[in-house]
Order: C-alpha cells, then structure tokens, then sequence
C-alpha cells in the first residue's frame, strides 16, 4: 500500500510545479505509459475452431471449456439490440403473441432511474435471451441458460437478477477479468535516471510513518533535529544510498532540492491526501450508492471535531468504509449538523438522493424523530434508512436494565465507592496493588464493559481486596 502511494504522488509530483524548488539533481521529467486493453487469446481464432458463434449465444454449450472464458471476456458481448426481433415471437395457448422488445434490455430501479441489463444476450438463431454470466460460470442449468422467451412474465428478468448464483457469476467474471490480466497495469516503457533516483529517496522518506519534525533546527548532525531527521540518520548508517544523498544534499539549505526539508514534506502529505481523498470519491461515485456516519468529539484544543465516514460496496462487490474529514463544529443542533453534512457531500460532488443510510448514535440531536439529523436527511431523501449505532444501544440497554434494578444498583455503587476510597489517597492505593498480582479495580465509566470489567476484578481478587482493607483499617488506626 506504501509503495502504490509513492507511486502514485510520483505521478502527481511530475505534473506539479516545482518553481519553488530548482535545483540539482534535476526534477522528474518522465511520464507514465497509458492503460490499454488487451486480449491473453485470439477471441476470433480460438472460438471459430470450436466450431462455436461467438456472437449467439444459443450456440454456446452448456459447459464452456475453462481455457475460452479469458476468450469470452475479453471481447464484448453484442447484445443485438438494433435488429429485428420478430424471430423472438411466441404464441400462447390463449392465441397471444408476444414479442421480445428493446426495453426489457433496461431495467427500472425502485428510484426511477433506468440500467441497462448488460449480462442479457439475444440470439437471432433461437429468438430467446440468455445470461451471459451464467452460461460461463454457472454449473446449474434454468431458464436463462437454455434461452428464455416468456415474454409475458418479463418479471422473471429482475427474479433472475436477484438470484444468489446470477450475483455469484457476475462477480466471478470480474475476478476473472482482474486475475487474467485483461487490463494492463500502469507500467512505465523506460524509468530515466533522475526518477528512478527521486522515487528511492520518496521511498525512505515516506516510509518513515509521518513523524513530525519537532525539532529546534532542521540541522543534520544536530542533537536538536527531532525525530524525522534523526530517524534518517540513523538509517544513512545502514543505507549507502541514503548516506551518499545526506552527505551531498543533507544541509544544502533553501534553493536546492533534496526532499527532506519540512516544506516539501508538508507538500508531499497534501498531495498524498488530495490523491487518496480523490481516489475514496471516484470509488464511491463508481459504486454510487453509499451510506454515512458521523460522529463528534472534542480535540485536545478543546475543538469539537466531527468525524465524516462514508461506506459503500466497492466494485469487487466487498463492503468497505472510509474515512473523508474531520469537520470543527460551532453547533450540535439538528439543523446545524444537517447542513454539515449535505456542504460535505456537495463539497465532494456527492448526491444526497444517493445516499441509502445513516449511521449515527442514540443523542436526541442525531436521533431525533422530528428534528434530529436522521429526520431532516430523510425529509430530503426518504430512501435514506437510519441505523443507530448497535454498539451505542446494547450499552444504554445494559446500563437502563441495570437501573431498574435496586440489587444491582446497590451493588455497582459498592463497586465505585470501593474504587473511591482506595484512589482518594496516595497510600491506600500502592497497599491495593501490593495485595493484588492481577489487575486493579478500576472506575466505572458510562460504558457497559467498565461494570464488566470491575465486577470480574472482584471476582477474582476479593479475598486480596479484603485483605487490603483490613491492613489500611489497622495503619489508619
């Protein structure tokens, strides 16, 4: 992961401007080769010998040989939209005729938008449709194999499209796809000498997990250089590379480029930011469909940062969640938050009406029925569910199931007046830990697990606990 990013700030330094920072050794200068396409088989020669039409797929047999799907998915299916489909006609026992039409190569989502049915081939030959993934993946055998032509129950195209094992073959192309190599990498034909250089010196120096300089000077050599520059010396020690580039460039001071200065790192983080950043949006306008959770708490500048998290099913069909900003708040009213949300999306070029979630806690100001955040989003895009937070509601679960109990509100109180009176002194506290091997009783915070965790320390250690009661009641006497 490491090194893609490199690479890919690599890409970006070579379009940035470097005005700022000539010098020598000079600049990358080269640029990456294209992507192509390209086909590990013959498509034309391979199938024609079979004896197979690649283009009807009512000639494919029922079992594809392993060695011609790379044939299959590497060419486009021709989905014959544009001929004549009265060869499709059927007549039924009540003296209908029905015909195959274009539009039910398109299917009408719940939000009336339209898709195309790409799996969906038509053969001239048979008049019926099949499903090219299931003829190239599935061991099973149904209507949409054998060719399907029941035009009058055309509900039966979006039964097949939720089926499991469609779901399944269409994945299972796509992996092939990726695993076959249809699709070159980003490879670059001939790497100059000053790239190649540059990338190795981007590579130690990123490597070195974002530490901050904090450090009086910037000085190699320096006891007072702080941590990035320090952990850089000590790798020239076992780096010959390394070594000879701090020796040459180490200390050459502004004007010249040596990319360990703290203003070209800083721009070197911006870019990784902007690339990775931009890379989590594109994922999730190819997926278009996704779901949001936000969250706040105050920083260590007493700064209410709020956390904006986005999930959504990758292209590989893999659920994922990512990270997009830290936004300060001025208010946690429902209102407040809404429009939070919806400039962060629009900051991002992301719909609203896409949006098919909403994860937030259990607070009034999230919560709400009427006016808390998951209301308001929901009186613009009505499809966009609230879930509160599982984890948020088994605590306040357990903690009011608690409550209702006077037993078990006695016995949690004996837990925290135990854990008061043993904190509240210096003394009473180290004769705690002398007594106990294990762990200690601890706070009882508004955390279910805090009281599991207490009432278990007491389980185990209370004939020691007792004991160290007994030892302060006789030195306190």
């Amino acid at each position: 992961m490491l090194m893609k990013t490199v690479s890919d700030v690599t890409s970006t330094v070579e379009s940035a401007d470097t005005s700022d920072h000539t010098g020598s050794p000079p600049s990358i200068i080269s640029q990456p080769a294209s992507t192509s396409f390209v086909s590990p088989l013959n498509v034309s020669t391979d199938i024609s010998s079979t004896g197979f039409v690649f283009k009807d797929p009512a000639s494919w047999p029922n079992v594809i040989p392993d060695s011609l799907r790379n044939a299959f998915i590497a060419e486009s299916f021709s989905q014959a939209l544009n001929i004549d489909f009265r060869k499709s006609a059927r007549i039924y026992d009540d003296g209908s005729r029905r015909c195959l039409k274009s539009s039910m190569f398109y299917r009408n989502l719940a939000n009336s938008e339209t898709v195309k049915r790409s799996w969906m081939v038509y053969s001239e030959s048979s008049g019926k449709v099949y499903c090219s993934a299931y003829k190239l993946f599935s061991t099973k055998e149904n209507t949409f194999t054998q060719g399907f032509n029941d035009w009058k129950n055309s509900k039966r195209f979006e039964e097949h499209e939720n089926s499991t094992t469609h779901r399944s073959c269409i994945l299972a192309s796509v992996f092939r796809a990726q695993k076959k190599g249809l699709l070159d990498s980003h490879l670059e034909n001939q790497t100059e000498k000053e790239r190649t250089y540059w990338r190795k010196v981007l590579e130690r120096v990123i490597a070195l997990r974002g530490l901050a300089f904090r450090g009086e000077n910037e000085v190699f050599g320096s006891e007072n250089n702080g941590n990035f520059l320090g952990i850089i010396e000590l790798l020239a020690q076992f780096d010959p590379f390394l070594a000879n580039h701090v020796s040459r460039l180490g200390d050459a001071g502004r004007g010249t480029v040596s990319y360990m200065s703290s203003t070209i790192c800083n721009e070197f983080i911006e870019l990784m930011t902007k690339k990775v950043l931009n890379n989590i949006i594109a994922a999730v306008k190819t997926a278009k469909y996704f779901a949001i959770s936000v969250d706040s708490t105050p920083d260590i500048s007493h700064t209410d940062q709020l956390t904006f998290i986005v999930r959504f099913v990758d292209s590989s069909g893999k659920p994922v969640e990512r990270f997009i900003k830290f936004i300060p708040l001025s208010g946690h009213d429902g209102e407040t938050m809404m429009n939070v949300v919806l400039d962060t999306l629009l900051e991002h070029d992301l719909s609203i009406m896409d949006c098919r979630g909403q994860i937030y806690d259990n607070a009034s100001n999230m919560s709400g029925k009427y006016n808390g955040l998951q209301a308001r989003i929901k009186q613009i895009n009505p499809l966009a569910e609230y879930v509160p937070c599982s984890a948020r509601s088994l605590n306040l679960f357990g903690s009011c199931a608690a409550e209702c109990c006077v037993a078990a509100v006695s016995f949690f109180g004996l837990l925290q007046a135990l854990f008061n009176f043993f904190s509240a002194l210096t003394h009473r506290w180290s004769i705690l830990k002398s007594t106990i091997h294990g762990d200690v009783i601890k706070s009882l915070s508004t955390r279910w697990s805090a009281q599991h965790d207490a009432t278990h320390t007491l389980k185990d250690s209370f004939a020691e606990i007792r004991s160290a009661l007994f030892q302060i009641a006789e030195d306190e006497d």
